[in-house]
């Protein structure tokens, strides 16, 4: 199983950069919550994503958050815990 940490705390300057980092999604990521929604419902290894300090981004936390709850919901390899 893969693990993947998101520290709100981190990403707060560019949180798509960091995402596409660490996921290490391909270059064509629009790098928006579309874009995102798409490639997390794509995942086809048993991933598990910790998102840590999420609160910290404000409304667009909140708003990543739904985005990942709502492909956990659509790809059973996903997997998404938060900390705040």
């Amino acid at each position: 199983m893969q693990e993947i940490i998101l520290d709100g705390l981190i990403m707060q300057e560019a949180p798509q950069d960091y995402i596409a980092e660490v996921f290490g999604f391909p270059e064509y990521y629009g790098k928006n919550l579309d874009a995102l929604h798409d490639m997390l419902t794509e995942i086809s290894e048993d991933t598990e994503v910790y998102l840590l300090h999420w609160e910290s981004m404000g409304a667009y936390g909140k708003k990543l958050l739904r985005v990942f709850e709502d492909a956990a919901q659509e790809n059973e390899k996903l997997k998404v815990s938060c900390f705040e």
